[in-house]
């Protein structure tokens, strides 16, 4: 759900330490990394899982700093229906990572449970949901024009009601929402957005 925006916070941290992102997807393989804003290039066609792994495996030491961001891994690192390739590799790749100093990988997921085997190898971190300046921004982006500017005052919701209304949403949620109310209603209806927030 928040992979754009997780990986924006990654582009931003690790900027000054020089390091590159190479997205994975099970559909496109390594994403040619462009501009993390304006998205990437086509793929490279490895979608193997276990494939890609290995090549990250196999780089030389002397490789680019890169954070090589895997976004289609949960299912293969679950308790109970993993993929014991996937778990060994990735326990693996923890013992020899430490020595390849400028390669890195991270696992994008909504939500992940892992095998209790990889449980000291990987570290999980919770991404928090948008906060008042994510929802400001995304809601810029969303309403270009300003909120509703030709309904009567009567009927339109502050700026702040809407920011208020949208907490609790992921990024794409608010996006779809705001465009959902806009559809439905023809303005930006707080009705709606807290419907989708029962969901």
């Amino acid at each position: 759900h928040e992979e754009t925006r997780v990986e924006l916070a990654l582009a931003q941290a690790i900027k000054p330490l020089k390091y590159g992102i190479v997205p994975w997807t099970s559909t496109k393989g390594f994403l040619k990394a462009t501009d993390p804003i304006t998205g990437y290039e086509e793929g490279d066609g490895k979608i193997d899982l276990q494939a890609a792994l290995k090549y990250v495996e196999d780089l030389p030491p002397s490789v680019e700093p890169t954070v090589y961001v895997f976004r289609d891994i949960a299912v293969d690192v679950h308790p109970e229906h993993g993929s014991i390739d996937t778990i060994r590799r990735l326990r693996d790749l923890a013992k020899l990572l430490p020595r390849k100093r400028t390669v890195k990988i991270v696992c994008v997921s909504p939500s992940v449970k892992l095998h209790p085997s990889l449980e000291k190898d990987i570290a999980l971190l919770d991404f928090p949901l948008p906060d008042a300046t994510d929802i400001d921004r995304r809601v810029t982006i969303e309403l270009p024009d300003g909120i509703d500017p030709e309904r009567p005052n009567p009927f339109r919701p502050s700026r702040d009601a809407i920011l208020q209304a949208c907490r609790g949403l992921t990024d794409p949620e608010i996006s779809n929402v705001l465009a959902k109310s806009r559809a439905l209603r023809g303005f930006v209806d707080l009705d709606v957005i807290t419907a989708e927030k029962r969901q």
